[in-house]
């Protein structure tokens, strides 16, 4: 079995690798633009979100047990309404709900949090192929593209849900790191439209680049298994983007899942995506490196050399084009130094994310 998932689903075949109910289950996986060290795949503050949801549906015993029985109850239909309330704006942040470290028992998905069992070398050993794509923080930006003037003034208040990190950084230096962040990517200027492509940049390593960099290297110094790595580059294919009204430049977030799957997306205004020539070989080189992968392990294609990520040859696969595809290395991918400095309480230094139901 070889899983494989894009963006939440991305993540979602990542932490099959950090939980032992998995083990045995599968022996490749691939994630396309979610990993789980990304700000929004792992849950934080989970037992107050989880109050607060059965507050809004009356279910209101401060007995753990008691209140989950009340949920189990309450319709899915009914569940999922009320996250639009831990939406605090626009619709960030991205995912207000995600899995959680749970306590240790014998059918715990998750007992120890993903970066932990990283650095430890405790995790499932098998092969992972993984990418994002070039300009995934249009994902985030194409909310607020009607709407600058309201996030400049406003920068200090919108920037911890924008940029998730509400629960991860105490309240007293709150705009304190706003005025960081903004200080460091657009200098003295303010957000307009012309520096857009700024404002891509800063949802791209917040909320993908910096996790995806950190997995993958980490993954690749302690496990003997490859991790194949690349960039997804190829910017002639813009079904996405305009099935979503979305006029930013660059490579949106799941791009290429118009590609690969040539159907209709979910969303109102889909129809049966007609690809261009060049997009049909960009889909047959994906394909190619998918079967590849999935039969024996190792993504090849003809003409394309990709090889694993490793600490002596830290390169990605460029994906430019079907007839561009170049092993590179990227010393600053995500800025990460920069995002390290912040010291948010995640990750290395989560002490420990879980809590009890």
């Amino acid at each position: 079995v070889t899983l494989m998932g894009l963006s939440a689903g991305g993540a979602s075949v990542h932490f099959h690798f950090f939980s032992p109910q998995s083990k045995g289950l599968f022996h490749r996986a691939i994630s396309q633009s979610g990993t789980v060290l990304m700000p929004w795949a792992i849950q934080e503050s989970g037992l107050q979100k989880t109050r607060e949801l059965a507050e809004s549906l009356n279910c209101l015993d401060s007995d753990t047990r008691t209140l989950i029985d009340c949920l189990k109850a309450i319709p899915a239909d009914d569940l999922l309404a009320k996250t639009n309330n831990f939406y605090h704006f626009a619709m960030f942040p991205l995912a207000p709900f995600a899995p959680t470290v749970e306590v240790d028992s014998e059918y715990s998905f998750l007992k120890k949090h993903p970066y932990t069992q990283l650095n430890d070398g405790d995790a499932i050993d098998v092969p992972w192929l993984t990418w994002i794509a070039k300009d995934e923080g249009i994902l985030g930006a194409m909310f607020v593209t009607n709407m600058l003037d309201h996030v400049e003034t406003n920068w200090n208040e919108l920037s911890e849900h924008m940029f998730d990190y509400k629960h991860v950084h105490t309240k007293s230096n709150k705009h304190d790191t706003a005025h960081k962040i903004k200080s460091h990517y657009f200098k003295n200027e303010k957000l307009s439209e012309s520096n857009l492509n700024t404002l891509v940049k800063v949802f791209s390593d917040r909320l993908f680049n910096v996790g995806f960099e950190t997995a993958v290297h980490m993954q690749s110094d302690v496990f003997d298994s490859p991790v194949y790595a690349a960039i997804y580059a190829f910017d002639k294919s813009t079904a996405l983007k305009e099935l979503l009204g979305c006029n930013l430049e660059g490579v949106a977030h799941g791009a290429e899942s118009v590609l690969l799957h040539d159907t209709e997306v979910d969303h109102p205004a889909a129809v049966k995506i007609e690809l261009s020539e060049s997009e049909i070989l960009m889909k047959d080189l994906l394909i190619d490196f998918l079967i590849s992968f999935a039969s024996n392990g190792k993504p090849t294609s003809s003409g394309v050399s990709w090889e694993p990520l490793t600490t002596d040859n830290p390169k990605y696969l460029l994906l430019n084009d079907f007839d561009d595809a170049q092993m590179v290395e990227i010393p600053e991918l995500s800025q990460k130094e920069f995002w390290e400095g912040l010291k948010f309480m995640e990750n290395k230094r989560a002490e420990s994310l879980r809590e009890e139901l």
